[in-house]
């Protein structure tokens, strides 16, 4: 088992990772806009393949770091930390699939959930497998990758979320997802032995400092319960406001 990095909050090597990761979401949904809207691609209707083409290359990361861990020696990969049953290891792969085969109800999903998920793996970062320094910096390209998928398929695609979908996401969370990740590690742990599972952190709370979490077990995941609901029903509103401003001028450049 690898001894999990925390990053201190407003650490300099906090600041560093937070700066350079904002810098390449930036760089990411700039480019892809500027390349989507050129000419050779709008002639050619070159925009369906192009975002296919992101999607492979989300999904290729994340098998790329599974190869990775399983090839380095001494073998880095670990059923206790490795498999995608994290939010953000779920998020990161449905980010992949759905720019490859859209789907609203993933987008809902990613964008209102996945997305802050990730935005927090940057405010509290825990890293299980920080050494070596590839999976330092996988981490944070994964993380980079979730919340540029849900903006892209937003800012440049112009797809939305539909009205009320933050009590979907919130419903569909409660009473599928996070039954299922208890279940797997449960399973894991009782059934096959690995005593340091924790996906989603429902096994025990996560090292990394928040706020939000207080307690041991059932209590602290009252404050992931808070988080969770904060950012759906937060992030909804601001995408509602968007959308409410955005139709505004669409009608207005239209009747001029």
């Amino acid at each position: 088992m690898h001894e999990p990095l925390i990053i201190s909050i407003f650490s300099i090597e906090w600041w560093y990772a937070n700066f350079y990761s904002l810098m390449g979401l930036i760089f990411l949904i700039t480019a892809s806009y500027v390349i989507i809207n050129s000419r050779y691609i709008r002639e050619n209707n070159y925009q369906e393949k192009f975002t296919k083409l992101l999607g492979f290359l989300i999904l290729g990361r994340f098998f790329l770091s599974q190869m990775y861990q399983l090839i380095h020696t001494p073998v880095l990969w670990d059923v206790n930390h490795s498999l995608p049953f994290h939010l953000c290891g779920i998020s990161g792969l449905v980010s992949g699939y759905m720019l490859i085969k859209f789907n609203q109800s993933l987008y809902e999903f990613v964008l209102l959930l996945g997305a802050p998920g990730a935005l927090w793996s940057f405010l509290t970062p825990q890293i299980n497998i920080p050494s070596p320094s590839f999976m330092y910096y996988d981490y944070f390209l994964s993380h980079v990758l979730i919340i540029f998928s849900p903006l892209f398929l937003t800012f440049v695609l112009k797809k939305m979320p539909r009205i009320g979908s933050w009590k979907s996401v919130f419903i569909k969370t409660n009473l599928l997802l996070i039954p299922t990740i208890y279940v797997i590690n449960h399973f894991l742990f009782y059934g096959l032995g690995y005593k340091d599972v924790n996906y989603m952190y429902l096994m025990e709370p996560p090292k990394a400092e928040n706020p939000f979490i207080f307690g041991k077990w059932p209590v602290y995941i009252v404050g992931l319960q808070a988080i969770g609901f904060i950012h759906i029903s937060l992030i909804y509103a601001i995408f509602n406001k968007y959308n409410t401003i955005r139709s505004y001028f669409q009608i207005k450049k239209r009747i001029a």
